[in-house]
Order: structure tokens, then C-alpha cells, then sequence
């Protein structure tokens, strides 16, 4: 089916925009892995700071202390 010059172009146009959402639309989906993965990230350091703050902290002034 021949279209005319009109037609050819909004078809253009409309298969060039199916194409760039295709794109923002995997964008997305990585950028939302990434966010759930620092968060687990960020999840798992709070915990690691509330389990082991106390010596981790001397042991980071002891340290601080040898080297003056």
C-alpha cells in the first residue's frame, strides 16, 4: 500500500518514538534495579554500623593515634 508524503511521515515519526520509549522504558527498568540494589546496599551497611559500632570506631582512633 503506497501512503502519501503526510502519512509516510507521521508513520515515521510514530515508529522513531516507539523506538526512543523502548528505550527510556529499559533505561528505567535499570535505573530501578540499581535504586533497589543500593538500597539493600545501603540496608545492609546501617545494620553492619549498629552491630559493630563500638570497636570498629577504637580500633580506627587506636590506629589515628600510631601514626602521629
Amino acid at each position: 500500500m503506497e501512503y502519501c508524503d503526510s502519512c509516510r511521515a507521521v508513520l515515521n515519526e510514530r515508529h522513531l518514538l516507539e523506538e526512543q520509549l523502548a528505550r527510556v522504558q529499559n533505561k528505567l527498568e535499570i535505573v530501578a534495579t540499581q535504586l533497589k540494589l543500593l538500597r539493600e546496599e545501603n540496608e545492609l551497611l546501617k545494620n553492619a554500623k549498629t552491630i559493630g559500632r563500638g570497636p570498629r570506631l577504637n580500633n580506627a582512633r587506636r590506629r589515628f593515634k600510631n601514626c602521629k
